[in-house]
C-alpha cells in the first residue's frame, strides 16, 4: 500500500536528473493514482501534506479517484466528498487572505479542487429526480454565505462557473458516461439554473462596483471577487443556446428573417443549413456568433429603470474605455482598472455578447422594435463614448499598445450591424449626436490611412482592424440590398460612407503598392501561391463594396486606371526615344501599382463562379450610368491596354512578366464573365466594344446593345494576348501557363466564341506556332504549357465549318506534330535519354493529352481515330522511356493513357474500340509491372519530392484511374473479359500499396473509387469466383499473380475493403461501403438462387469463419481511469467471416466512433444501410451477436440497455420491412438505420 510519505517522496523526486530516480517517484505515482485507497489517501494528503508537490499530484488524482468509485458510493459517501472540497477550498481562500506569501502553486491546486467539486456536482445531476442536484447546489451557497470573506463569495463563483464549463458539451471533462447523460445534464442546467447562476453574478458584481461621475471607484480586495462574478457571466452567455434548437422559443428560432419579421418555427433552427430564415447577422466572414438566450431571459437582461440590474456594466464600460475615464483612472495609480487590465478584457466580452442579443428576447409582439432599438441605444451610447470612436487616429498610432482594446471595439460596432435592424446604424445616437456608421466609417478610414494595405502590415492589428470594418460594411450593403425601399435616405447615406471607403482603399493602396516597389519582397511573392490566394479573399469582400456604390467607385476605378495606362504608354515610348529620362526611374512603382490595380478591378468587375458558372453582377445593371461605367473600364483595358501589349513592340519589351501575366489573369476573369456569357444562345455578344474602331457609344438602350463584329473583335484581341504571353516571353513559364490554362480556355469554353476565334489569322498564328514548337529540335515551348495550349486549339475546332473537310484539316494540324515527335521517339531510343529529346516527348505527350481532355467534351471523329492508331505506338513510347529510365516520359504517358481509357471507355457501342482498350490497358499494366515499380512504404513516401519516387507515384494513380474508367464503362457480353482486366491490375497495384501510402489521400480516393467500381460492376463474378480468382488474372512476367494461393487476390482486396470501412476520410469510407454492399448482395443472391445454404455456405471464402480476437464494445472497470485515458475494451475471441468482421466494423463505426455531433455518421448511413440490409440476412448470428453486446455496453454505462432492445427491434420490423433487397426496401432501411443510430449512439457512446 502506497503511503502519504512514498508520495511527497516520488512528488519531490519526480523532476530529478537521474533517470533511474524519476522513473521510480513515476510508477509510484501511476500505482498511487491506479490504487484502491487513493480517494482516501488524495484527502489525506491535501489535509496533513507539507508538500505543495504531493498536493498537486493528489489534487490531480482526486477527480479520478472519486469517479471509479462512484457507483459503489452512497448518497452520504458522496455528500462527504462535497464537503471536503468545500471545506478545503474555504481553508486555502482564508489561508490566502491572511498570508501574503500564497505561492502560484496554491492558485492552481485550489483550481484543481473547483473543477473536481464541479464534476462531482454534475456527476451527481440527475440522481433522485434532481434532488440531489439541488441539495448540492443548496449546501455549497451556505457554506459560501456562512463565510463573509470576499474570498469565499469568490470561491462560490468559480464553482459555479466550472460547474457550467463542465455541462457545456465543449469545455466538459471526459467522465466516460454516455452521451445521453451529458446532453440531459446540459439540458437541465439550461432549462433550470443558468438564468439564476447569471443572476447571482450580476447581483453579486453591482455589489461590489460602484461608478461615480464617469470614474470607477477602486475595488482592493474586491477586485478578485467581482472578475470571478464577470467570468460566471461570461460562461453563461457563452452558452450555445442554438444547441438542437434549445427550448420553447430559444435558441436560434425567433430570429429575424430576411424580411424583417421573427421566425419561430419550433421544427426550423434559423442556423441550420437546410433551413431558408436567413439570419439578420449573416456575415461574410463568419466571425459573428448570435447571443440567443430566449424570451425566459428577457425580464434579467432587458430591464429598463429601476430593475435594470446591468446598468453597471454599460457605465462600467465607459468609465474603462472613455478617454475622461482612462485619464482620471490612471491618475489613481497602479490599483486602477485599465483598459489593459484582465477585468477590463472580461468586460469587454460581456459587453460584447450584450451588443451580440438577438432572436426572440425580444417580443415579436414588438412591431416597432421599441425594446430592440432601446437596447441598441444603450449599446451603442456606451460604446460611441469610447476613446477608439472618439479618437481613431490616435488608436491606429497606438494600436499596438492597445492591440485588445481597438479590436474589441471594432468588433462590437460590428456585431451591432449584424445583430440589429440596419437603419439603427445610420441614425445618430441621443448621447453623442454620432452613429455607428459613421464611426465604423471613421475607424475603418483611420486604419487605411495609418498604413493597414502595406505589406510589412499584412496580418497585423492594423490589418485585422480594416478586414473587420470591410465584414460589417459587407453586412450592411447586403442588408440595404434586401431593403432599401424601407428608408432611401439611409440606404443613400450608407452608400455614401462605403463610397468614401472605397475612395480611400484605392487611394492608399496605390501609395502602399508604389512604396512596395523597392521593397525584397512585394509582400504577395513571399508567400507563393499561398500570398496570392489571401490576398483575393482579402478582396472578394472589398468588391462587394466597390459593386455597392458602383455608380461611383467604378468611374474612380476607370479613371485611376486611365491614369496608369496613360503613364504606361508614355514610359514605354521613353524607354525607346530617351532611354536616360529621369521619369523612367518610377517605372518600378508604376508595374506594382498596375499589377495592384488590376487584382483590384479584376474582382470587382468580374467574377470567378467559385466552381460554377461566372455570373455578371447586377449592381452593373442597375441603370444606364453603371453599364457605362463598366464600359469605360473595357474600353480601356481591352481597347487600349491589350491593344497596345498585342501590337506596340516598345510596351512589349517594356513591361514586367509580373504585370503581363496580371493582364492575363484579368483578361480571362473577364472574359468569362462578361465577354460570352452562359446564355449567349449562340451568337457571340460584347458589352464592351461598339465596333472595329473601338469607340463608345453614349446612348446605351440595354444592358447588351451591341453583338456580331464588336464581340469578335474583343475576343481576337484576347487571342493576341495570349500569343505574345506565350511566345514573346522566353523563360516566363509561370506567365505562359497562365495564358494556355486561364485565358484560353475563358475562350474556348463555349461554342459562340470558338466561332468567333478558330477562323481568325491570329488563331491561326497560335496554331502554327504550336506546331513550330514541337519541330523544333533545340526544344521549343516548355512541356508544362503545351496541355493546355492544344486542349484550347482542339476545343475551338467546334468553330470550324465541316464543309471541305475544314474542320479534319484543322484538327489534322493539332495532331501531326506532336504525333511526329512520338514516333522519332519509337524509332530511336536513345531519343528519349537525349534531355532535348526527352524536352520533346514530355511536350507531344502533353498535347495529345490536352486534344484527348477537349475530345471528352466535344467530341470529333478525326481526334477520336487518331487517338485509336496511337494506342500501340504510345505503348512503345513507355517501354523506350523505361529503358531510358526517364520517369518524367513515363508519368506523361501514363497520364495520357488514362484519359485515352476514359475517351474509349465511353464509346460502348464500338465493340472493337472496346475490345482494343482492353488489350491496351492490359498491356499498360505489363510493362508497369515490368518496370518494378517502387513500393510505396513509409521510407519511399518521405522521399516523395524526389522525380523518380514522384513519376511512380503519379503512375499509380494514373493507373488506378484508367482502370476505374473501364470498371465503370461495361456490358454484359464482355463482362468477364473486363473483369480479368481490372483484376489484372488490381493483382500488380495492390501489393505495392501499403498502410503509409494509403494516408496519401489522393492516391488513397484513387484506389478506393476504383474499388467501389469494381465491386458494383464484377460482384457477381467475384462471388462466383472466390475460391479460384486468382485464374481470372491474365500471366505477367510468365505467371498470373498470386498463382500459389488462389485466394490470395481475394483477400488483399478483403484487407484494403476492411481498411476503407474503418479509414477517417468520408469518401473513402462511403466507397467501400458501396462496395462492400456489392458484394454482399451479390453473396445473397447466390444463396438464394441455391449456390449456398447448409454446408456449402462455407465453401465461400467471404463466409468462412476464423477465431480471431477483437475489441469488445464492453470496457473494463469503472467509468474513468487513473491517467484520463478511456477505459480498456475487453479483448474476446469470436468466429467471424470475412463478411463478418466487415459487419463489426461498420456497427462499430456507426455507434462508437465519431462522437461529433453526428455529422459524419449522417454522411455515411444510407450508404452503410444499403451494405447492411444484405449483410444482416447474410450474417444473422453475426448481427445477434453485435445485438447483445451493445445492450451489454448500455446497460453498463447507465442502465439503458432497453433503449437498445427497443430500438433492435424497430431497425428490422418498421415500416413494413422485409427481406427483399430492393429499392423500396433500401429506402425503409436508410431511415430505419437513421433512427437506431441517433437513438443508440446516446446511450452507448462516452466521454
Amino acid at each position: 500500500m502506497t503511503s502519504r510519505e512514498q508520495i511527497e517522496h516520488a512528488a519531490q523526486n519526480l523532476s530529478s536528473r537521474t533517470q533511474s530516480i524519476r522513473e521510480h517517484s513515476e510508477q509510484t505515482l501511476l500505482s498511487f493514482r491506479k490504487s484502491p485507497e487513493a480517494l482516501y489517501l488524495c484527502q489525506d494528503i491535501l489535509i496533513n501534506s507539507q508538500s505543495i508537490d504531493a498536493k498537486f499530484q493528489a489534487s490531480n488524482a482526486l477527480r479520478f479517484a472519486i469517479l471509479q468509485k462512484w457507483d459503489v458510493m452512497t448518497n452520504d459517501m458522496r455528500a462527504e466528498i462535497r464537503q471536503f472540497c468545500l471545506k478545503y477550498l474555504l481553508h486555502s481562500q482564508t489561508t490566502t487572505e491572511t498570508s501574503s506569501s500564497s505561492s502560484r502553486m496554491s492558485n492552481v491546486i485550489s483550481s484543481q479542487i473547483v473543477s473536481v467539486l464541479a464534476v462531482v456536482l454534475k456527476r451527481q445531476w440527475l440522481d433522485d429526480d434532481g434532488k440531489q442536484r439541488q441539495m448540492a447546489l443548496e449546501e455549497c451557497e451556505r457554506a459560501v454565505s456562512s463565510s463573509a470573506t470576499a474570498g469565499a463569495r469568490k470561491l462560490g463563483l468559480d464553482v459555479f462557473t466550472q460547474v457550467v464549463l463542465e455541462c457545456a458539451p465543449s469545455t466538459s471533462s471526459p467522465m466516460h458516461l454516455n452521451w445521453e447523460f451529458h446532453e440531459r445534464v446540459r439540458d437541465a442546467l439550461e432549462k433550470e439554473v443558468l438564468v439564476h447562476f447569471f443572476s447571482h453574478a450580476g447581483n453579486i458584481a453591482r455589489e461590489v462596483l460602484m461608478v461615480e461621475g464617469g470614474k470607477m471607484v477602486k475595488l482592493g480586495k474586491d477586485e478578485e471577487c467581482f472578475f470571478a462574478s464577470l467570468r460566471l457571466l461570461n460562461a453563461c452567455l457563452s452558452w450555445d443556446f442554438s444547441r438542437f434548437g434549445g427550448f420553447g422559443k430559444n435558441g436560434a428560432r425567433g430570429v429575424e428573417n430576411e424580411n424583417g419579421t421573427t421566425s419561430n418555427d419550433n421544427h426550423n433552427n434559423s442556423n441550420s443549413k437546410g433551413g431558408r430564415n436567413v439570419l439578420e447577422n449573416a456575415s461574410i466572414s463568419d466571425g459573428f456568433i448570435p447571443v440567443t438566450p430566449g424570451e425566459t431571459w428577457r425580464d434579467v437582461l432587458l430591464q429598463s429603470g429601476e430593475n435594470d440590474t446591468f446598468a453597471w456594466l454599460f457605465s462600467l464600460h465607459e468609465a474603462m474605455h472613455s478617454p475622461s475615464g482612462v485619464a482620471q483612472n490612471s491618475a489613481d495609480g497602479s490599483s486602477a482598472i485599465l483598459p489593459g487590465t484582465k477585468v477590463a478584457k472580461e468586460t469587454r466580452s460581456l459587453f460584447s455578447s450584450f451588443c451580440a442579443l438577438s432572436g426572440s428576447i425580444f417580443p415579436e409582439t414588438d412591431v416597432h422594435k421599441q425594446l430592440k432599438s432601446m437596447h441598441f441605444q444603450r449599446c451603442a451610447q456606451s460604446l460611441l463614448k469610447t476613446r477608439t470612436v472618439m479618437d481613431p487616429k490616435d488608436a491606429m498610432n497606438n494600436v499596438d499598445e492597445r492591440e485588445g482594446e481597438v479590436l474589441d471595439c471594432v468588433k462590437q460596432l460590428g456585431t451591432l450591424c449584424s445583430a440589429h435592424h440596419w437603419t439603427f446604424l445610420v441614425a445618430p445616437c441621443a448621447a453623442t449626436g454620432s452613429s455607428v456608421l459613421e464611426a465604423l466609417t471613421n475607424i475603418c478610414s483611420a486604419a487605411i490611412e495609418s498604413g493597414s494595405l502595406r505589406a510589412i502590415n499584412d496580418g497585423s492589428c492594423l490589418d485585422l482592424v480594416m478586414k473587420n470594418c470591410f465584414d460589417a460594411f459587407a453586412v450592411l450593403s447586403s442588408k440595404v440590398e434586401r431593403n432599401q425601399a424601407e428608408s432611401p435616405e439611409m440606404a443613400m447615406k450608407i452608400n455614401q460612407e462605403i463610397a468614401k471607403i472605397c475612395q480611400r482603399y484605392v487611394e492608399f493602396g496605390l501609395q502602399s503598392a508604389r512604396e512596395s516597389a523597392y521593397d525584397e519582397d512585394d509582400g504577395h511573392e513571399e508567400d507563393g501561391a499561398a500570398g496570392i490566394e489571401a490576398l483575393d479573399v482579402a478582396l472578394d469582400v472589398v468588391a462587394e463594396l466597390f459593386r455597392a456604390t458602383v455608380s461611383s467607385s467604378v468611374p474612380m476605378l476607370a479613371a485611376a486606371l486611365h491614369e496608369k495606362i496613360n503613364f504606361l504608354l508614355q514610359l514605354a515610348a521613353l524607354s525607346t526615344d530617351n532611354a536616360a529620362h529621369a521619369d523612367l526611374q518610377r517605372a518600378p512603382e508604376l508595374f506594382e501599382e498596375l499589377w495592384w490595380l488590376l487584382r483590384l478591378v479584376g474582382h470587382v468587375v468580374a467574377d470567378d463562379g467559385r466552381g460554377e458558372t461566372p455570373m455578371r453582377p447586377l449592381q452593373f445593371d442597375e441603370n444606364e450610368q453603371t453599364r457605362i461605367a463598366l464600359r469605360q473600364i473595357g474600353e480601356l483595358f481591352i481597347g487600349t491596354l491589350c491593344v497596345q501589349m498585342c501590337e506596340n513592340q516598345s510596351v512589349k519589351q517594356f513591361l514586367s512578366p509580373r504585370v503581363v501575366e496580371q493582364v492575363v489573369w484579368c483578361a480571362a476573369r473577364w472574359a468569362d464573365t462578361h465577354l460570352f456569357p452562359e446564355d449567349s444562345g449562340g451568337r457571340v455578344r460584347n458589352v464592351l466594344l461598339n465596333d472595329n474602331n473601338l469607340s463608345i457609344n453614349g446612348s446605351v438602350q440595354s444592358p447588351d446593345p451591341f453583338e456580331g463584329e464588336g464581340g469578335a473583335y474583343a475576343a481576337k484581341i484576347l487571342v493576341g494576348l495570349a500569343t505574345v504571353s506565350i511566345s514573346f516571353y522566353d523563360g516566363e513559364t509561370s506567365l505562359r501557363k497562365s495564358a494556355s490554362f486561364r485565358l484560353l480556355p475563358s475562350l474556348t469554353r463555349r461554342n459562340a466564341p470558338c466561332k468567333a476565334v478558330a477562323n481568325d489569322p491570329a488563331w491561326t498564328t497560335l496554331l502554327f506556332s504550336t506546331g513550330q514548337a514541337h519541330e523544333n529540335v533545340n526544344g521549343g515551348f516548355p512541356s508544362e504549357i503545351f496541355c493546355g495550349l492544344t486542349e484550347s486549339l482542339a476545343r475551338a475546332a467546334i468553330g470550324i465549318a465541316e464543309e471541305n473537310d475544314q474542320r479534319n484539316t484543322y484538327l489534322r494540324y493539332v495532331l501531326e506534330p506532336p504525333s511526329k515527335v512520338l514516333l522519332l521517339a519509337i524509332e530511336n531510343k536513345k531519343f528519349i535519354e537525349h534531355p532535348t529529346g526527352e524536352s520533346r516527348t514530355m511536350g507531344a505527350l502533353e498535347a495529345l493529352r490536352g486534344v484527348a481532355r477537349a475530345s471528352l467534351s466535344k467530341r470529333h471523329e478525326f481526334s477520336t481515330n487518331h487517338f485509336f492508331e496511337l494506342l500501340s505506338p504510345l505503348t512503345r513510347v513507355i517501354e523506350n522511356a523505361i529503358s531510358a529510365n526517364s520517369s518524367l516520359v513515363i508519368s506523361r504517358a501514363m497520364k495520357l493513357s488514362e484519359t485515352l481509357c476514359e475517351i474509349f471507355a465511353m464509346d460502348e457501342e464500338n465493340t472493337d474500340r472496346q475490345q482494343r482498350i482492353r488489350e491496351f490497358t492490359l498491356s499498360i499494366v505489363s510493362i508497369f509491372a515490368k518496370s518494378e515499380p517502387t513500393k510505396m512504404t513509409a521510407a519511399t513516401l518521405t522521399r516523395l519530392r524526389d522525380e523518380e519516387i514522384k513519376a511512380n507515384y503519379k503512375c499509380l494513380k494514373s493507373l488506378l484511374r484508367a482502370l476505374t474508367h473501364l470498371a465503370s464503362a461495361w456490358n454484359d457480353e464482355d463482362k468477364e473479359k473486363l473483369a480479368s482486366v481490372v483484376f489484372s491490375g488490381l493483382a500488380v497495384v495492390i501489393p505495392l500499396l501499403t498502410p503509409d501510402a494509403l494516408l496519401l489521400p489522393k492516391l488513397r480516393n484513387c484506389y478506393f473509387s476504383l474499388l467501389s467500381y469494381s465491386m458494383e460492376s464484377f460482384a457477381d463474378i467475384i462471388v462466383k469466383n472466390a475460391n479460384r480468382m486468382s485464374e481470372l488474372v491474365v500471366n505477367i512476367n510468365g505467371s498470373a499473380a498470386g498463382a500459389s494461393d488462389p485466394n490470395a487476390l481475394f483477400f488483399m482486396i478483403l484487407s484494403t475493403l476492411e481498411f476503407g470501412l474503418d479509414n477517417d476520410d468520408e469518401n473513402v469510407c462511403r466507397e467501400s461501403l458501396v462496395a462492400l454492399g456489392a458484394l454482399a448482395a451479390a453473396e445473397l443472391r447466390k444463396q438464394k438462387n441455391g449456390g449456398g445454404g447448409g454446408g456449402a455456405a462455407t465453401d465461400s471464402p467471404l463466409l468462412m469463419q476464423t477465431t480471431q480476437t477483437v475489441a469488445s464494445f464492453i470496457v473494463e472497470g469503472g467509468s474513468a481511469t487513473a491517467d484520463n485515458t478511456k477505459p480498456n475494451a475487453l479483448m474476446v475471441q469470436l468466429p467471424l467471416s470475412p463478411l463478418g468482421k466487415c459487419l463489426r466494423i461498420v456497427w462499430k463505426r456507426l455507434l462508437f466512433v465519431d462522437a461529433s455531433g453526428g455529422e459524419k455518421n449522417s454522411a455515411i448511413v444510407d450508404e452503410a444501410a444499403d451494405a447492411l440490409l444484405p449483410l444482416l440476412q447474410i450474417e444473422n448470428a453475426c448481427f445477434m451477436s453485435l445485438g447483445e453486446e451493445t445492450f451489454e455496453a448500455a446497460e453498463k454505462k447507465g442502465g439503458r440497455g432497453v433503449v437498445v432492445r427497443e430500438a433492435l427491434g424497430q431497425l428490422t420490423t418498421a415500416r413494413g420491412l422485409n427481406a427483399e433487397v430492393d429499392r423500396m426496401n433500401k429506402r425503409r432501411f436508410r431511415r430505419n438505420l437513421g433512427e437506431f443510430v441517433e437513438r443508440v449512439r446516446g446511450v452507448v457512446r462516452s466521454n
